[in-house]
């Protein structure tokens, strides 16, 4: 979620400093658009697949399992060493 912040804040840096041109204002449109695809995929999307992953499966418990899991594996908090 920090990385998406910072993906906006330095795309807006970009714009304010390049000079306005038609391709400048393509490559930040698409920048924006990725982060809020990322975002939705992070927040909306991902319990949905989940939901329809552990739906089809034999074994929803491993599902949930492989969810957890890698929801905690990609958070920042997992990689501090205890």
């Amino acid at each position: 979620m920090i990385a998406l912040g910072e993906a906006v804040l330095t795309t807006g840096n970009a714009v304010s400093a390049a000079k306005l041109a038609l391709p400048m204002f393509i490559t930040a449109g698409l920048g924006m658009i990725a982060v809020i695809a990322l975002w939705t995929l992070y927040f909306s999307l991902s319990d949905k697949l989940v939901d329809e992953q552990a739906a089809e499966t034999s074994d929803p418990l491993r599902v949930a399992r492989l969810a957890v899991n890698t929801r905690f594996s990609s958070s920042p908090a997992s990689s501090s060493s205890p």
